[in-house]
């Protein structure tokens, strides 16, 4: 009998070995080093510069299974519930079990040295293009090398065209990734050092500036009080027909804290129109938004480079995608209405914090 599988090492105080049958069609087996046991500092970096990617695979077919779900869908369990958080949570654990149910999703993992015009879908494509290959479908593997290019071309064309030939560096940091002559660093501090190493430090420092400290939720109260005294049947602020224009005409951004895309919305406008308007005239009617439109994903920009503090820091928020629609409508039935006319044609081209101070 021959010993064919060997592993030699003379530190046998942090090496352990261990064999396994083969994946593969071998009469050798498997050697299993250090598995399970402490990975070196290398390992664990190759591990975290791995991220997993998941997307949906949002072709017509499949979206029209989601809107027929979404019609037949008994919203009851939402306009029968008081509780504004009660009501939105029950919303959108439906809107997720739908999706789940009626929409196809994939895994890919991207590393640090992916190129940035190699997406999510890109990588899925060029998977299904090597499978194609491999069984012998030229001619769709070929119409599939097609749509990889025109997507490379898309997304290069869509980031070349915010460049400025007078700002060099930016011109570096798009060409040198292509290049494969740079790393992306992971963190701030990564980036811009060890001062930035505490995230929730980051993350408090933002609540505190966006945080009004006179702000009085009892008084609030005592403010929608008064105003149900005097006009007891509130009228709502929107109609379907509302809602479903602003919903099919969504642009492309990314989803909040609650993770609903937005094709979800813009593909299933007429479906989602009905209960979305009964949730935005009770959020305008009680005076209260469900918690989750509270919080924002924040993505901190450095105002000036370097950065030195924290005040150096700008917050990028991204909020659910239905706190930004009941602000459009709050703003065109109320804020834009209590302007001068000669402040109105500014107004139209400025944020909400920009209109309130304009008031």
């Amino acid at each position: 009998m021959y010993t064919l599988d060997l592993f030699l090492t003379n530190r046998e105080d942090i090496v352990s070995c261990a064999v396994a049958n083969s994946c593969l069609n071998t009469d050798h087996f498997a050697l299993m080093v250090n598995c399970g046991t402490c990975c070196s500092a290398s390992t664990v970096r190759d591990l975290t510069n791995r991220r997993q990617f998941q997307f949906y695979d949002t072709r017509q077919c499949y979206l029209d299974k989601l809107a027929c779900a979404l019609h037949e869908c008994d919203w009851s369990c939402v306009t029968g519930v008081a509780d504004i958080d009660n009501a939105y949570n029950t919303f959108l654990a439906n809107v997720h079990r739908l999706i789940l149910e009626t929409i196809p999703s994939h895994k890919v993992t991207l590393t640090q040295s992916t190129p940035p015009h190699i997406t999510p879908l890109v990588k899925s494509l060029l998977r299904r293009r090597n499978k194609l290959h491999g069984r012998g479908s030229i001619e769709a593997a070929n119409e599939l090398s097609t749509k990889i290019g025109n997507l490379i071309a898309e997304f290069r064309a869509t980031h070349l065209q915010r460049l400025n030939n007078t700002d060099i560096r930016r011109l570096w940091a798009t060409v040198k990734p292509s290049l494969g002559t740079s790393r992306k660093p992971l963190s701030l501090c990564e980036m811009y050092g060890d001062v930035f190493a505490d995230l929730d430090c980051i993350n408090q420092h933002f609540a505190r500036i966006a945080t009004d400290p006179n702000y009085d939720p009892d008084e609030i109260t005592r403010m929608r009080s008064t105003i149900s005294d005097i006009t007891p049947h509130s009228e709502d602020i929107t109609c379907e027909y509302e809602v479903f224009k602003i919903l099919s005409t969504l642009k492309k951004t990314f989803p909040g804290i609650d993770g609903v895309p937005y094709w979800v919305y813009k593909n299933c406008a007429i479906e989602l129109a009905p209960i979305l308007t009964h949730l935005i005239n009770k959020v305008v009617n009680n005076g209260t938004p469900p918690s989750a439109w509270l919080k924002a994903l924040v993505t901190p920009v450095p105002k000036k480079t370097p950065p030195i503090d924290f005040s150096h820091l700008r917050p990028i928020s991204v909020t659910p995608i239905m706190s930004h629609v009941t602000e459009r409508l709050i703003v065109s039935k109320y804020l834009l209405p209590a302007l001068p006319p000669d402040k109105f044609l500014i107004s139209l081209h400025i944020s909400l914090p920009g209109l309130l101070l304009l008031l």
